[in-house]
């Protein structure tokens, strides 16, 4: 008989102990997740400069920058936006300023998002225009 008092009392502390450091683990776990929220996220890399060309068909964009020249893939969900209006990869037009924010996954850069001035786009089009020969 004394063996089995024994015996629960040894369940009964462990009871007691497992809940105590549930109790204790429970706030632990609650702040390191509150903290990892509350940390920024790491924000996508970018790179600015100028269009050196825009492929349509394969879905890439150049830009020129201070010191290199970047070619990035459009991702599937990646948007061009010149303000609040979306454009295609071909309305893009050469000489464009444009900031790509990107993701460099063992040196392909895919493009996630294509910011393009509308002050230089604007220009751009406008000199194309007025050197356009009428037929």
């Amino acid at each position: 008989m004394n063996v089995r008092i024994a015996s629960l009392a040894l369940i009964a502390s462990l009871s007691a102990y497992g809940f105590a450091l549930s109790e204790t683990a429970a706030p632990a776990a609650a702040a390191a997740a509150a903290a990892a929220a509350a940390a920024p996220a790491k924000k996508a890399p970018s790179f600015k400069g100028t269009v050196e060309s825009v492929d349509a068909i394969g879905n890439t964009i150049t830009v020129k920058g201070k010191k290199t020249t970047e070619t990035f893939t459009l991702d599937a969900a990646g948007k061009i936006m010149q303000g609040k209006a979306e454009l295609k990869l071909m309305d893009v037009a050469k000489g464009s300023k444009v900031a790509v924010q990107f993701t460099d996954d063992a040196g392909k850069k895919t493009a996630t998002m294509v910011k393009v001035d509308a002050v230089k786009m604007a220009a751009k089009k406008a000199k194309t225009d007025s050197t356009a020969t009428p037929k």
